[in-house]
């Protein structure tokens, strides 16, 4: 919260926190610096990313589907394997 707070160029987390916890409305301001920084804010606003399925191949549609309706643990072994596969990846290209 506080990486994210400097980031956001706040001077104190207190006011993300506040936000995040529902004690205070998002302020255009912040939601701005959020969208700067790359976060998706359309689904901070609605709950819904914006990538839509239309722009994803039909495989991906699939692992999207099935990733979700793994459990949390089963989750984060797929992401930990995806990641490790992705950074080997970009290792082995930049040699």
């Amino acid at each position: 919260m506080a990486a994210a707070s400097r980031e956001m160029g706040e001077k104190s987390p207190q006011r993300l926190k506040d936000v995040v916890s529902g004690r205070q409305k998002l302020p255009a301001d912040m939601l701005a610096a959020a969208a700067a920084l790359g976060v998706d804010i359309i689904y901070v606003l609605t709950g819904k990313h914006r990538i839509t399925t239309d722009a994803l191949s039909e495989d991906e549609q699939t692992l999207i589907r099935y990733y979700r309706s793994l459990k949390e643990s089963d989750q984060q072994a797929i992401y930990q394997v995806s990641e490790t596969m992705a950074a080997y990846r970009l290792n082995q290209n930049s040699e």
